[in-house]
């Protein structure tokens, strides 16, 4: 219960990762059900530290979720917005504009989430940072998760609601484009998010 703090201890595990939530999610876009677990606010366990005791009322959505035969679970602030899914950022597309919640809405500040927010602006396109009433994602034109494992998903449905886009639109291919290139070193533009091993 009283943790050395000072104490560092790192371990490095390698294995294949396949795709995050499957194949049929990357070509036709993921499942999504709004879950009834919230995510973690900040004042119970510290939302911007990707700490492995903080994934204990994510991995509840996701085996709910999973469960109830969908692929992944939108977990809600305490004041209904929608944070996050239960590893990966949320974007939200209307008119060719980007929403994405806030840190504030105690989501992690994913680092694929500001990769996508600073090639999206690059692009021309408009990207705010605000909090989403979760009806709003029922009219999206679009929407996508992000994040290390998941990279860019396209969502197909929500509660059973299909995206006016019914899996990956027009802006979320055109990210998911862009993103495949700078990971795999063919934009010289951001190669210095890269380190070459």
């Amino acid at each position: 219960v009283a943790p050395q703090l000072d104490a560092v201890r790192m371990s490095i595990a390698v294995w294949p990762w396949g795709s995050y939530l499957g194949d049929r999610a990357e070509t036709e876009g993921c499942r999504l059900i709004v879950s009834n677990w919230q995510r973690n606010s900040h004042q119970t366990v510290p939302p911007l530290a990707k700490a492995t005791g903080a994934y204990v009322n994510s991995a509840l959505a996701k085996v709910g979720a999973q469960r109830a035969g969908y692929d992944d679970a939108l977990m809600l602030t305490a004041t209904g917005h929608i944070a996050e899914a239960s590893a990966a950022n949320l974007f939200v597309v209307r008119d060719g504009a980007l929403f994405t919640p806030p840190v504030s809405d105690g989501i992690l500040p994913g680092i694929t989430r500001d990769s996508v927010i600073t090639m999206a602006r690059d692009l021309g396109l408009e990207v705010t940072e605000r909090s989403i009433p979760r009806s709003e994602v029922y009219i999206a034109d679009e929407a996508f998760l992000t994040g290390t494992a998941a990279e860019i998903v396209p969502v197909a449905s929500v509660d059973e609601r299909p995206l006016g886009a019914g899996g990956a639109g027009p802006v979320t291919k055109q990210l998911r484009e862009l993103f495949r290139d700078v990971v795999g070193g063919r934009h010289d533009g951001y190669a210095r998010w890269l380190e070459r091993v």
